[in-house]
This record gives structure tokens, C-alpha cells and sequence, in this order.
């Protein structure tokens, strides 16, 4: 269970004066394809859970009238930071470019695709 406000990169928190072991100690950067065949992109520390969250209607307000949404690609990040820059970058891409990564995805890892063709992300993926 995550607190809200006391995960700051850390793997544990503080919950009634124990310290726990956080569930997810990775930081992703995933991408959904919407009914309406848009793109989203985002951040999450529980994919599964974030994309279960979005087809419910819980997650992004973007999301929430195109449901149902479908996991297309996951990148899994040694920092939130990292996660957080290359889902930022990612954004920035016109739909062509975010195909073209997409398509690479479907034959190795979302990770490598992502290193290769986005400069600067080189070594910000978690070592698995």
C-alpha cells in the first residue's frame, strides 16, 4: 500500500511507525492506444493497476471519454526523474515518430528502442 506524499524515491515509507517495503520500487513511462486510436503517454509506478484505473474511468481526464484503452509499450526507469523526462520527451514527438518507436517496440524491448532513438536517455533504465 502507498501512502500518498511520502514516497520520495525511496524504497521504503513510513506508515503508523513501522517502516514498510514499497510494493513498486520502478518508475515507468507507458503508453496506451485509446478507442478512438489517439495516443496516451504517462508515468506510473503500477502499469497494470494505471491502465486498469484509466478503463474505469479514474485515471486521466484525457482518457476518460475514450475509453476503453489498450497498453501498447512500457519502459521501465531506475529513477522517477528519468521516467519522468522520457515521458516528457516522448510527448514532444510528432505521431509519425511515436509510431515508428512503437512499431521498434513490438520486436525488443520498449527500453532500447527508447535509448537508441531518444539521446541523452542512455543508462536510465533500470539494469534488468
Amino acid at each position: 500500500m502507498r501512502i500518498p506524499g511520502l514516497f520520495m524515491g525511496s524504497r521504503f515509507y513510513a506508515g503508523k511507525g513501522a517502516m514498510h517495503r514499497m510494493e513498486h520500487d520502478f518508475h515507468y513511462l507507458y503508453v496506451v492506444e485509446c478507442v478512438d486510436g489517439s495516443l496516451y503517454t504517462g508515468y506510473a509506478v503500477d502499469v497494470p493497476a494505471r491502465v486498469a484505473a484509466h478503463n474505469t474511468g479514474k485515471g486521466a481526464k484525457y482518457t476518460r471519454a475514450r475509453r476503453p484503452v489498450k497498453l501498447l509499450a512500457q519502459a521501465r526507469f531506475d529513477s522517477k526523474s528519468r521516467a519522468m523526462s522520457a515521458e516528457y520527451r516522448f510527448k514532444r514527438l510528432s505521431r509519425d515518430q511515436k509510431d515508428a518507436l512503437l512499431a521498434r517496440a513490438a520486436n525488443e524491448p520498449f527500453e532500447r528502442v527508447l535509448e537508441r532513438l531518444l539521446p541523452g536517455l542512455k543508462g536510465s533504465f533500470d539494469s534488468d
